[in-house]
């Protein structure tokens, strides 16, 4: 690896507070892109990791808009969360075939379990209602949809899978754009 790339891999990771409970997460350098989460125990189906923290934003949706580089999570319809700086929750990457899903109280769940150095891993379609947002996707997993879109767009089969787990205005704007 570059020394220079590698030095700046480190400086990244010494920045990150991590909290006192966390200490089974780490930020490590990712197969799939940069940086990510992993895990350094297994972790059981259904066990909340953490909750993200950061303030709320409000914006119209539009397409220049939704192609910003933007670290926010949607919250609802033209609602996201800013995460704070440092919080972990930045450095999860996306999967079409996630472990882990951000739900109604932001807190960050498993889906299944995880096994131990394991990335913790979220489809990003179900953090996102804008629909104008896309992008590329590189998993690499099965199945892998290579474009991204937001939660309305994503197949019954998975909106019935994550909606269960999700805040209530991400059924009902799917519900809405059935109308």
């Amino acid at each position: 690896m570059d020394n220079l790339i590698l030095e700046n891999l480190q400086e990244e990771t010494k920045a990150i507070p991590r909290a006192k409970d966390l200490d089974y997460l780490c930020v490590e350098r990712s197969p799939i892109q940069g940086l990510g989460l992993f895990t350094f125990k297994d972790l059981s189906a259904c066990e909340v990791l953490f909750k993200l923290g950061g303030k709320k934003v409000y914006r119209i949706y539009d397409p220049a808009f939704a192609q910003c580089d933007l670290n926010w999570m949607g919250m609802g319809y033209q609602e996201w969360l800013e995460l704070e700086q440092g919080d972990i929750g930045l450095y999860m990457n996306h999967s079409c075939a996630p472990n882990a899903i951000v739900d109604k109280h932001l807190q960050v769940i498993t889906l299944r379990p995880v096994a131990k150095n394991e990335e913790i891993l979220i489809d990003y379609s179900t953090t996102e209602l804008d629909p104008y947002w896309s992008m590329n996707c590189a998993c690499g997993q099965p199945g892998c949809r290579k474009t991204l879109l937001s939660f309305q767009y994503l197949p019954l089969e998975l909106k019935r899978e994550y909606s269960r787990f999700l805040a209530p205005a991400f059924g009902e704007r799917v519900s809405a754009l059935r109308k």
